[in-house]
């Protein structure tokens, strides 16, 4: 029987580890990167961005503060995250859009997953905060694509994605649980937390067929998550529960999401071998460079019963775990959390 060496990112995170759990004996080396915690997949990923994005938020002003020169945005933190808040409250007219607090927030999330786009973020607030006062100025390529897909649906390639996102776990369809949410965000959410918490096509998709699967699993895999993801999140927004991988913070931090850095095979091969393995035969004890690194027992746990394999990369702001149950960790669930 053959089995299959897999990488992943982001929503591929999720197709793997569902993969793992219906086909362990097929499974071989996995690579997860930005890894979706199966447990809060899809309504609980989606609403624990928030807080994540507004950590992001915060990393982008810092940086913006300090070049006030350039984006003339204001010389603190606090005044370019004023400026951003104060853009979301009204409706900015922008070459032939109407951009308002459903959308603006949105332009900021594209870019702000990477930090490496700072200046490109800072140089679309200057010219929206521009409109906003009133300039005559019109979109940049970017952002005019962007506008066209928010506010229109163009084009529409990505009716597929949503319906295998909406067939895949079922969502809250009450719309005044959304309302609550989105209120209760607001007071430590001021710019994501609307957007994170909104309801979705998802709500009014017919009922998913089967239930979403439930990971819990021994296959051996390798998480690949940036401390400042802001898509899931390190540590995807809650306590490592028990059998969880231990995330420690990585040398470096930093933004990005399913940013790789390297080709897969340069990840599997230091990490696991280069030989496949065969349905049936013993998985292959990890390499030296992996460190045991029991975690601290959970209620009603021996210290034998929870245990990670760690590897700390200073790849770019990356941390990377890698978690197997053979031989340093027997009993320990598969969780492609984030």
């Amino acid at each position: 029987m053959p089995c299959s060496a897999y990488f992943g990112m982001s929503y591929g995170t999720y197709l793997g580890a569902v993969f793992t759990e219906m086909f362990p004996q097929r499974s071989d080396r996995f690579v997860l990167d930005s890894a979706i915690d199966p447990a809060q997949y899809m309504a609980g990923s989606i609403r624990n961005s928030g807080p994540a994005n507004e950590a992001a938020l915060d990393d982008w002003v810092a940086w913006t503060a300090r070049r006030d020169p350039e984006y003339h945005l204001g010389t603190t933190a606090r005044q370019v995250r004023d400026r951003v808040e104060s853009l979301i409250k009204t409706p900015i007219r922008i070459g032939k859009h109407l951009v308002d607090e459903r959308f603006l927030p949105m332009a900021i999330f594209t870019l702000l997953p990477d930090a490496r786009e700072n200046a490109r973020l800072a140089a679309r607030v200057r010219l929206l905060a521009e409109a906003a006062d009133g300039k005559p100025v019109r979109p940049s390529e970017d952002l005019e694509q962007e506008l066209q897909f928010m506010l229109y649906g163009k084009p529409q390639g990505y009716s597929s994605q949503a319906a295998v996102i909406c067939g895949d776990a079922a969502v809250p369809r009450d719309p005044e649980r959304y309302w609550r949410d989105i209120q209760r965000s607001r007071a430590t959410q001021p710019v994501f937390g609307p957007y994170a918490n909104n309801i979705t096509a998802c709500a009014f998709w017919p009922t998913p067929r089967e239930p979403a699967t439930r990971v819990g699993n021994d296959v051996p895999a390798l998480i690949v998550q940036a401390t400042g993801d802001t898509r899931h999140g390190l540590p995807g927004g809650r306590e490592p529960a028990p059998g969880d991988v231990r995330r420690t913070p990585g040398r470096r931090t930093g933004r990005a999401h399913a940013r790789r850095l390297r080709p897969p095979a340069q990840h599997l091969r230091p990490r696991y071998g280069s030989t496949a393995r065969k349905a049936g035969t013993p998985w292959p004890a990890p390499p030296a460079s992996v460190r045991r690194a029991p975690a601290p027992p959970s209620a009603g746990e021996t210290p034998a019963d929870s245990c990670s394999a760690q590897i700390a990369a200073d790849d770019g702001g990356y941390h990377e775990t890698s978690r197997t149950q053979h031989p340093l960790c027997p009993g320990e669930r598969l969780g492609a959390g984030g």
